[in-house]
């Protein structure tokens, strides 16, 4: 892995520059980190099953008598001991990990981008990638909080894929992808007179595609800016919140709440992120084409 791998584990940052090839090839070392990281869980679910059943099993070992009074109180104390031990290692292993199990989503975004992008490059062109696979909730990216009617909100930002390169035409690509989650919480009174916390979390993604040409290629975008919107062809789960056209830069924004994958990597995802992407690329190189030819 050419990026730092040690501090990726301890981060969860990927970022680098570089050709495609060693990007595809490390992504492959991050599925294989994530592979392991779910094996781990795995572990660290079982050893909290089982713990709790040690201790049940030492509860009814003492409540039985099965082997006498005296001998069961020592089953039931050997039990409990030891499935407490268990408990409570499992529980503290199997929170630490669980930062650890990576959203594939990401970074099998990440890499069917690259794929499509490699295509349209020069072959010795490299691309600038910053990729965040820590939890979305983490401390760092609270961007503040308020109320929701009655609900409490925590409001969370997480830009987490950020990609920067050249097509062979001298085209300028940025991509970014952001995450906006809110976790709301309120007191809620049930039907036997208890007062109860309820807990919901609600999350969108914002993509961003930003196409900037040679100014000789395409001398002056703004000439497009009026027929941007309707030029806009994305999948139906997604709208489209933002479309301009400066002189020399053509952005998209989009954003979505639907629960989206890649395609590729899970085949029954109704809601593809990478067929989001690419019609938003194929969206504003249709502009692109309609500026040269109004410029004619």
């Amino acid at each position: 892995m050419a990026a730092d791998l040690g501090g990726f584990k301890r981060t969860l940052v990927y970022a680098t520059e570089g050709p495609a090839e060693q990007l595809i090839a490390d992504v492959e070392e991050i599925r294989k980190f994530d592979r392991e990281s779910e094996n781990r869980l795995r572990v660290w679910k079982f050893l909290t099953a089982g713990s709790v059943l040690a201790i049940g099993l030492g509860i009814f070992l003492m409540i039985s008598r099965a082997f006498g009074e005296e001998r069961s109180f020592q089953a039931f104390l050997g039990c409990v001991t030891l499935g407490g031990v268990g408990l409570i290692t499992g529980i503290v292993l199997w929170v630490r990990g669980s930062r650890f199990d990576l959203a594939n989503r990401r970074y099998e975004l990440f890499a069917a981008l690259v794929e499509m992008l490699r295509r349209d490059m020069p072959k010795d062109a490299t691309i600038s990638v910053a990729l965040d696979l820590s939890p979305p909730t983490e401390k760092r990216k609270k961007s503040g909080e308020g109320k929701a009617g009655k609900w409490d909100v925590v409001h969370y930002q997480d830009s987490w894929l950020k990609l920067r390169g050249r097509f062979a035409d001298g085209t300028t690509f940025q991509v970014a992808m952001i995450d906006k989650t809110q976790l709301r919480s309120r007191w809620k009174r049930s039907a036997s007179g208890k007062n109860k916390r309820k807990t919901k979390t609600k999350a969108a993604t914002v993509a961003v595609v930003k196409l900037s040409p040679k100014s000789k290629r395409y001398p002056d975008l703004s000439r497009v800016a009026g027929q941007i919107w309707k030029l806009v062809r994305i999948p139906s789960w997604c709208r489209v919140k933002g479309a301009t056209a400066s002189a020399e830069e053509l952005t998209l924004v989009t954003t979505t709440a639907a629960l989206w994958s890649v395609r590729g990597a899970d085949a029954a995802t109704k809601f593809d992120g990478f067929e989001l992407v690419g019609s938003m690329f194929f969206s504003l190189y249709q502009a692109l084409h309609v500026s040269k030819s109004s410029a004619a």
